[in-house]
Protein backbone atom coordinates (compact mmCIF):
# COMPACT_ATOMS: atom_id res chain seq x y z
CA UNK A 1 0.00 0.00 0.00
CA UNK A 2 1.57 3.42 -1.06
CA UNK A 3 1.57 6.21 1.53
CA UNK A 4 -1.16 7.96 -0.13
CA UNK A 5 -3.20 5.31 -0.15
CA UNK A 6 -2.52 4.36 4.11
CA UNK A 7 -3.29 8.68 4.70
CA UNK A 8 -6.32 8.22 2.58
CA UNK A 9 -7.62 5.20 4.26
CA UNK A 10 -7.04 6.41 8.08
CA UNK A 11 -9.22 9.42 6.84
CA UNK A 12 -11.81 7.12 5.86
CA UNK A 13 -12.27 5.72 9.04
CA UNK A 14 -12.39 9.13 10.54
CA UNK A 15 -15.07 10.38 8.30
CA UNK A 16 -16.71 6.68 8.50
CA UNK A 17 -16.30 6.25 12.24
CA UNK A 18 -20.28 6.31 13.50
CA UNK A 19 -20.43 3.06 10.53
CA UNK A 20 -17.51 1.74 11.90
CA UNK A 21 -18.65 2.03 15.40
CA UNK A 22 -22.68 0.77 14.55
CA UNK A 23 -20.76 -2.73 13.21
CA UNK A 24 -19.84 -3.06 16.58
CA UNK A 25 -20.72 -6.35 18.49
CA UNK A 26 -24.64 -5.80 19.30
CA UNK A 27 -23.56 -6.54 22.97
CA UNK A 28 -22.10 -3.30 22.87
CA UNK A 29 -25.00 -0.81 24.19
CA UNK A 30 -26.33 2.19 21.64
CA UNK A 31 -25.47 4.51 24.38
CA UNK A 32 -21.81 3.33 24.75
CA UNK A 33 -21.46 3.53 21.03
CA UNK A 34 -22.86 7.42 21.22
CA UNK A 35 -20.32 8.20 24.19
CA UNK A 36 -17.22 6.59 22.21
CA UNK A 37 -18.38 8.71 18.57
CA UNK A 38 -18.26 11.47 20.89
CA UNK A 39 -14.64 11.00 22.40
CA UNK A 40 -13.36 10.08 18.59
CA UNK A 41 -15.09 13.35 16.40
CA UNK A 42 -14.68 15.57 19.74
CA UNK A 43 -11.10 15.16 20.71
CA UNK A 44 -9.47 18.39 19.19
CA UNK A 45 -5.87 17.10 19.06
CA UNK A 46 -7.13 13.75 16.93
CA UNK A 47 -9.02 16.47 14.56
CA UNK A 48 -6.17 18.31 13.96
CA UNK A 49 -3.90 15.30 12.67
CA UNK A 50 -6.76 14.00 10.66
CA UNK A 51 -6.94 17.73 9.03
CA UNK A 52 -3.35 17.54 8.56
CA UNK A 53 -3.41 14.22 6.60
CA UNK A 54 -6.40 15.09 4.51
CA UNK A 55 -5.01 18.30 3.78
CA UNK A 56 -1.57 17.38 3.39
CA UNK A 57 0.52 19.26 0.74
CA UNK A 58 4.42 20.26 -0.33
CA UNK A 59 6.51 21.09 1.82
CA UNK A 60 7.60 24.67 0.97
CA UNK A 61 11.77 25.07 1.83
CA UNK A 62 13.83 28.41 1.08
CA UNK A 63 17.35 27.35 0.15
CA UNK A 64 20.13 29.58 0.39
CA UNK A 65 23.49 29.00 -0.48
CA UNK A 66 26.06 29.57 -3.58
CA UNK A 67 25.90 27.45 -6.87
CA UNK A 68 28.20 24.41 -6.39
CA UNK A 69 27.50 24.07 -2.73
CA UNK A 70 25.01 20.97 -3.71
CA UNK A 71 21.70 21.93 -3.17
CA UNK A 72 20.69 19.92 -6.17
CA UNK A 73 21.95 17.08 -4.99
CA UNK A 74 20.98 17.43 -1.76
CA UNK A 75 17.31 17.03 -3.04
CA UNK A 76 18.32 14.36 -5.11
CA UNK A 77 19.20 12.63 -2.02
CA UNK A 78 16.25 13.10 0.00
CA UNK A 79 14.15 11.89 -3.03
CA UNK A 80 16.39 8.91 -2.83
CA UNK A 81 16.77 9.28 -6.45
CA UNK A 82 18.59 11.57 -9.05
CA UNK A 83 15.83 13.94 -10.54
CA UNK A 84 16.49 15.34 -13.74
CA UNK A 85 16.50 19.44 -13.78
CA UNK A 86 12.99 21.33 -14.23
CA UNK A 87 12.08 24.64 -14.80
CA UNK A 88 11.46 27.43 -13.02
CA UNK A 89 7.71 27.88 -12.11
CA UNK A 90 8.52 31.40 -10.70
CA UNK A 91 11.07 33.22 -11.44
CA UNK A 92 11.23 36.51 -8.86
CA UNK A 93 14.44 38.18 -10.09
CA UNK A 94 17.94 37.22 -11.26
CA UNK A 95 18.36 35.92 -7.56
CA UNK A 96 15.50 33.78 -6.56
CA UNK A 97 13.70 31.21 -8.37
CA UNK A 98 11.12 28.96 -7.18
CA UNK A 99 10.87 24.98 -8.04
CA UNK A 100 8.38 22.43 -7.88
CA UNK A 101 9.90 18.86 -8.11
CA UNK A 102 6.68 16.57 -9.03
CA UNK A 103 6.22 12.74 -8.29
CA UNK A 104 3.93 10.15 -10.43
CA UNK A 105 2.30 13.88 -11.15
CA UNK A 106 2.20 15.21 -7.37
CA UNK A 107 4.61 18.55 -6.00
CA UNK A 108 6.46 16.85 -3.67
CA UNK A 109 8.76 19.72 -2.85
CA UNK A 110 8.36 23.48 -3.47
CA UNK A 111 11.17 25.02 -2.78
CA UNK A 112 12.15 29.02 -3.31
CA UNK A 113 15.98 28.73 -4.60
CA UNK A 114 17.77 31.91 -3.49
CA UNK A 115 21.78 31.99 -4.06
CA UNK A 116 23.89 33.40 -1.56
CA UNK A 117 24.93 37.07 -1.01
CA UNK A 118 28.17 36.72 -3.23
CA UNK A 119 25.68 35.90 -6.09
CA UNK A 120 23.20 38.69 -5.46
CA UNK A 121 22.65 40.63 -7.95
CA UNK A 122 22.76 44.54 -6.67
CA UNK A 123 23.59 45.50 -3.37
CA UNK A 124 22.87 43.30 -0.37
CA UNK A 125 20.28 45.48 0.70
CA UNK A 126 18.19 45.05 -2.57
CA UNK A 127 18.97 41.10 -2.43
CA UNK A 128 17.29 41.35 0.94
CA UNK A 129 14.49 43.53 -0.17
CA UNK A 130 13.99 41.12 -3.24
CA UNK A 131 14.42 37.81 -1.40
CA UNK A 132 11.53 39.29 1.42
CA UNK A 133 9.70 39.98 -1.53
CA UNK A 134 9.87 36.36 -2.68
CA UNK A 135 9.74 34.81 0.39
CA UNK A 136 6.02 36.92 1.57
CA UNK A 137 4.33 35.05 -1.58
CA UNK A 138 6.21 31.52 -1.19
CA UNK A 139 5.24 31.54 2.89
CA UNK A 140 8.02 29.11 3.60
CA UNK A 141 8.06 26.27 6.05
CA UNK A 142 11.30 26.28 6.70
CA UNK A 143 14.76 27.77 5.42
CA UNK A 144 17.86 25.68 4.74
CA UNK A 145 21.29 26.82 4.03
CA UNK A 146 23.47 25.07 2.34
CA UNK A 147 27.17 25.27 2.90
CA UNK A 148 30.17 23.20 1.87
CA UNK A 149 31.55 20.99 4.97
CA UNK A 150 34.93 21.70 4.06
CA UNK A 151 35.04 25.58 3.33
CA UNK A 152 34.29 28.00 5.55
CA UNK A 153 34.41 31.53 3.88
CA UNK A 154 31.64 33.38 3.02
CA UNK A 155 29.59 31.31 5.83
CA UNK A 156 29.49 34.66 8.31
CA UNK A 157 28.36 37.16 6.03
CA UNK A 158 26.41 34.84 4.86
CA UNK A 159 24.61 33.76 8.24
CA UNK A 160 23.94 37.57 8.97
CA UNK A 161 22.26 38.21 5.84
CA UNK A 162 19.72 35.48 6.84
CA UNK A 163 19.47 36.40 10.34
CA UNK A 164 18.44 39.81 8.55
CA UNK A 165 16.00 38.21 6.59
CA UNK A 166 14.67 35.63 9.12
CA UNK A 167 13.82 38.44 11.62
CA UNK A 168 12.29 41.31 9.06
CA UNK A 169 10.08 38.81 7.58
CA UNK A 170 8.98 37.04 10.72
CA UNK A 171 8.32 41.14 12.04
CA UNK A 172 6.25 41.38 8.94
CA UNK A 173 4.27 38.53 8.12
CA UNK A 174 3.43 37.42 11.80
CA UNK A 175 5.11 34.01 11.03
CA UNK A 176 7.98 32.25 12.10
CA UNK A 177 10.76 30.48 10.29
CA UNK A 178 13.23 27.66 11.48
CA UNK A 179 16.71 27.72 9.72
CA UNK A 180 18.52 24.70 9.88
CA UNK A 181 22.26 24.67 8.66
CA UNK A 182 23.02 21.56 5.91
CA UNK A 183 26.47 21.58 5.65
CA UNK A 184 26.80 19.54 2.54
CA UNK A 185 29.53 17.30 0.65
CA UNK A 186 31.16 16.05 3.79
CA UNK A 187 32.22 13.12 1.16
CA UNK A 188 35.04 15.44 0.59
CA UNK A 189 36.35 15.88 3.71
CA UNK A 190 40.11 13.97 4.27
CA UNK A 191 40.42 10.89 3.44
CA UNK A 192 38.23 12.13 0.25
CA UNK A 193 38.77 8.86 -1.07
CA UNK A 194 36.91 7.13 1.73
CA UNK A 195 33.44 7.75 0.73
CA UNK A 196 30.68 5.66 2.10
CA UNK A 197 29.87 6.33 5.53
CA UNK A 198 30.32 2.63 6.52
CA UNK A 199 33.87 3.03 6.07
CA UNK A 200 34.57 6.82 7.20
CA UNK A 201 37.76 6.71 9.33
CA UNK A 202 38.14 8.58 12.96
CA UNK A 203 39.79 11.25 11.23
CA UNK A 204 37.34 11.89 8.47
CA UNK A 205 34.47 12.07 11.66
CA UNK A 206 37.01 14.37 13.40
CA UNK A 207 36.59 16.91 10.59
CA UNK A 208 32.85 16.36 10.30
CA UNK A 209 32.57 16.84 13.95
CA UNK A 210 34.81 20.19 13.88
CA UNK A 211 32.99 21.59 11.09
CA UNK A 212 29.82 21.14 12.79
CA UNK A 213 31.07 23.00 15.70
CA UNK A 214 32.56 25.57 13.85
CA UNK A 215 29.24 26.31 12.29
CA UNK A 216 27.83 26.31 15.48
CA UNK A 217 29.99 29.05 16.55
CA UNK A 218 29.35 31.11 13.93
CA UNK A 219 26.04 30.93 14.09
CA UNK A 220 26.28 31.95 17.94
CA UNK A 221 28.57 34.60 16.98
CA UNK A 222 25.97 35.94 14.74
CA UNK A 223 23.01 35.28 16.80
CA UNK A 224 20.97 33.41 14.63
CA UNK A 225 18.56 30.58 16.72
CA UNK A 226 18.47 27.63 14.49
CA UNK A 227 16.76 24.43 14.69
CA UNK A 228 20.21 22.68 14.15
CA UNK A 229 23.38 22.05 12.17
CA UNK A 230 23.84 18.95 10.37
CA UNK A 231 26.50 17.56 7.98
CA UNK A 232 25.67 15.71 5.53
CA UNK A 233 26.91 13.88 1.67
CA UNK A 234 24.46 13.55 -1.32
CA UNK A 235 26.80 11.29 -2.77
CA UNK A 236 24.78 8.79 -5.26
CA UNK A 237 26.73 7.53 -8.63
CA UNK A 238 25.15 5.50 -11.03
CA UNK A 239 26.94 3.75 -13.99
CA UNK A 240 25.59 6.88 -16.41
CA UNK A 241 25.95 10.34 -16.36
CA UNK A 242 24.03 12.94 -15.64
CA UNK A 243 23.38 13.89 -19.58
CA UNK A 244 22.44 10.20 -19.78
CA UNK A 245 20.15 10.65 -16.66
CA UNK A 246 18.59 13.77 -17.93
CA UNK A 247 17.28 11.73 -20.86
CA UNK A 248 15.43 9.01 -18.63
CA UNK A 249 12.16 9.09 -16.77
CA UNK A 250 11.90 9.03 -13.30
CA UNK A 251 10.47 5.83 -13.40
CA UNK A 252 13.57 4.38 -15.13
CA UNK A 253 16.11 6.15 -13.15
CA UNK A 254 13.92 4.71 -9.33
CA UNK A 255 15.01 1.19 -11.21
CA UNK A 256 18.42 1.94 -11.48
CA UNK A 257 20.83 0.47 -8.88
CA UNK A 258 23.50 3.34 -7.47
CA UNK A 259 26.77 1.88 -7.96
CA UNK A 260 28.47 4.27 -4.78
CA UNK A 261 25.85 4.91 -2.55
CA UNK A 262 27.90 7.90 0.00
CA UNK A 263 24.98 9.08 1.56
CA UNK A 264 25.59 10.45 5.15
CA UNK A 265 22.60 11.82 7.88
CA UNK A 266 20.51 12.09 4.99
CA UNK A 267 17.77 10.49 6.82
CA UNK A 268 18.53 12.08 10.04
CA UNK A 269 17.94 15.34 7.79
CA UNK A 270 14.47 13.97 6.65
CA UNK A 271 14.22 13.51 10.54
CA UNK A 272 14.85 16.91 11.47
CA UNK A 273 12.99 18.72 8.41
CA UNK A 274 9.94 16.98 9.38
CA UNK A 275 10.45 18.32 13.32
CA UNK A 276 11.14 21.79 12.34
CA UNK A 277 7.81 22.27 10.37
CA UNK A 278 4.54 23.67 12.35
CA UNK A 279 2.33 23.05 10.16
CA UNK A 280 0.74 19.49 9.81
CA UNK A 281 -0.20 19.34 6.65
CA UNK A 282 3.37 20.05 5.41
CA UNK A 283 4.80 17.54 7.97
CA UNK A 284 1.81 14.94 5.73
CA UNK A 285 3.10 16.12 2.89
CA UNK A 286 6.65 15.87 3.76
CA UNK A 287 6.18 11.94 4.90
CA UNK A 288 3.74 10.89 1.87
CA UNK A 289 5.76 12.63 -0.75
CA UNK A 290 9.17 11.42 0.28
CA UNK A 291 7.92 7.85 1.84
CA UNK A 292 9.39 9.43 5.30
CA UNK A 293 9.18 5.74 7.09
CA UNK A 294 10.63 6.60 10.30
CA UNK A 295 8.47 9.40 10.64
CA UNK A 296 5.47 6.60 10.48
CA UNK A 297 6.42 5.84 14.30
CA UNK A 298 5.68 9.61 15.20
CA UNK A 299 2.26 9.58 13.94
CA UNK A 300 1.26 6.59 15.64
CA UNK A 301 3.01 8.05 19.04
CA UNK A 302 0.76 10.66 18.16
CA UNK A 303 -1.78 8.82 17.98
CA UNK A 304 -1.70 7.05 20.97
CA UNK A 305 -0.90 10.27 23.03
CA UNK A 306 -4.23 11.46 21.65
CA UNK A 307 -6.50 8.04 22.50
CA UNK A 308 -5.23 7.93 25.69
CA UNK A 309 -6.20 11.03 26.85
CA UNK A 310 -9.51 10.01 25.10
CA UNK A 311 -9.11 6.53 27.56
CA UNK A 312 -8.21 8.73 30.53
CA UNK A 313 -11.21 11.05 29.99
CA UNK A 314 -13.87 7.95 29.55
CA UNK A 315 -12.73 6.39 32.65
CA UNK A 316 -13.16 8.94 34.85
CA UNK A 317 -16.97 8.00 34.92
CA UNK A 318 -17.97 6.98 38.57
CA UNK A 319 -20.17 4.10 37.25
CA UNK A 320 -18.19 0.91 37.49
CA UNK A 321 -18.16 -0.99 34.13
CA UNK A 322 -20.01 1.47 32.43
CA UNK A 323 -16.25 2.16 30.18
CA UNK A 324 -15.61 -1.31 29.86
CA UNK A 325 -17.08 -1.40 26.54
CA UNK A 326 -16.15 1.69 25.37
CA UNK A 327 -12.19 1.17 26.29
CA UNK A 328 -11.93 -1.63 24.49
CA UNK A 329 -13.40 -0.56 21.38
CA UNK A 330 -11.11 2.59 21.63
CA UNK A 331 -8.08 0.04 21.83
CA UNK A 332 -9.63 -1.47 18.79
CA UNK A 333 -9.79 1.68 16.38
CA UNK A 334 -6.13 2.55 17.80
CA UNK A 335 -5.05 -0.52 16.15
CA UNK A 336 -7.26 -0.41 13.46
CA UNK A 337 -5.11 3.17 12.95
CA UNK A 338 -1.69 1.86 13.22
CA UNK A 339 -1.90 -0.52 11.39
CA UNK A 340 -2.77 1.34 8.39
CA UNK A 341 -0.04 3.58 8.34
CA UNK A 342 1.92 -0.05 8.16
CA UNK A 343 -0.02 -0.38 4.77
CA UNK A 344 -1.74 -3.49 6.10
CA UNK A 345 -5.70 -3.70 6.01
CA UNK A 346 -6.90 -4.79 9.73
CA UNK A 347 -10.57 -5.76 10.55
CA UNK A 348 -12.15 -4.07 13.92
CA UNK A 349 -12.52 -8.37 14.96
CA UNK A 350 -9.09 -8.63 14.02
CA UNK A 351 -7.80 -5.13 15.90
CA UNK A 352 -9.47 -6.61 18.52
CA UNK A 353 -8.36 -9.79 18.85
CA UNK A 354 -4.85 -7.90 18.88
CA UNK A 355 -6.08 -6.15 21.90
CA UNK A 356 -6.67 -9.22 23.71
CA UNK A 357 -3.61 -10.62 23.12
CA UNK A 358 -1.60 -7.79 23.81
CA UNK A 359 -3.27 -7.14 27.03
CA UNK A 360 -1.86 -10.22 28.57
CA UNK A 361 -2.18 -13.82 27.73
CA UNK A 362 -5.18 -13.87 25.55
CA UNK A 363 -8.30 -12.47 26.64
CA UNK A 364 -7.43 -13.81 30.17
CA UNK A 365 -4.95 -11.21 30.32
CA UNK A 366 -7.01 -8.53 29.05
CA UNK A 367 -10.03 -9.23 31.70
CA UNK A 368 -7.65 -8.87 34.05
CA UNK A 369 -6.52 -5.88 32.81
CA UNK A 370 -10.12 -4.09 32.90
CA UNK A 371 -11.12 -6.06 36.12
CA UNK A 372 -8.11 -4.07 37.97
CA UNK A 373 -8.87 -0.89 36.36
CA UNK A 374 -12.69 -1.02 37.05
CA UNK A 375 -12.29 -2.63 40.73
CA UNK A 376 -10.70 0.95 41.93
CA UNK A 377 -13.69 2.43 40.82
CA UNK A 378 -15.51 0.75 43.53
CA UNK A 379 -13.18 3.06 45.98
CA UNK A 380 -15.74 6.12 44.78
CA UNK A 381 -18.11 4.08 47.62
CA UNK A 382 -15.85 5.27 50.71
CA UNK A 383 -13.84 8.53 49.07
CA UNK A 384 -15.70 10.21 46.12
CA UNK A 385 -13.79 10.39 42.75
CA UNK A 386 -10.66 9.01 44.42
CA UNK A 387 -11.55 5.34 42.18
CA UNK A 388 -12.45 7.09 39.33
CA UNK A 389 -9.23 8.76 39.05
CA UNK A 390 -7.21 5.60 39.77
CA UNK A 391 -9.46 4.17 37.04
CA UNK A 392 -8.77 7.12 34.78
CA UNK A 393 -4.53 6.28 35.36
CA UNK A 394 -4.97 2.79 34.68
CA UNK A 395 -6.87 3.65 31.04
CA UNK A 396 -4.46 6.17 30.06
CA UNK A 397 -1.75 3.75 30.58
CA UNK A 398 -3.22 0.53 29.26
CA UNK A 399 -3.76 2.35 26.09
CA UNK A 400 -0.28 3.84 25.89
CA UNK A 401 0.43 -0.13 26.28
CA UNK A 402 -1.62 -1.41 23.55
CA UNK A 403 -0.64 1.80 21.22
CA UNK A 404 3.15 0.92 21.92
CA UNK A 405 2.94 -2.50 21.30
CA UNK A 406 0.80 -2.20 18.48
CA UNK A 407 3.61 0.16 16.68
CA UNK A 408 6.17 -2.06 17.81
CA UNK A 409 4.37 -4.97 15.84
CA UNK A 410 3.30 -3.17 12.77
CA UNK A 411 5.97 -0.45 11.76
CA UNK A 412 8.63 -2.65 13.27
CA UNK A 413 9.35 -3.38 9.34
CA UNK A 414 7.60 -0.91 7.23
CA UNK A 415 8.72 0.11 4.12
Amino acid sequence: MEFEDRFNAIVHIYDNIETVLNNLPEAIPAPVKNTLKKAILDDKELKALIDGIKNRRAPRFLLIGNSGHGKSSLINAILGYYHAPVSAVAVGTKTNEQYDIFENGKTVYSILDSRGINESAGKEEEAEEQLLLAMKNFTPDCAIYVHKAKERSGMREEIAFLKNVREKYQAQNKAELPIIIVLTQCDELEPASKKEPASYPPRKLDYIHEAEKAAREIAKTCELEVKDVIVTSSLMEYSYSNEELDTMSASEVKNLSIETDGRYNIEELKQLLFDSIAAMEAQMGLVAGNRVVNQLRKIAEKLTYIFAGIAGTVALTPIPVSDMFILMALEGVLVMLISMLSGRELSYKAAIEYVAGAGGIGAVGFGLKMGAQQAVKFANVLFPGSGSGISAAIATAGMKMIGKTATEYYLAYTK
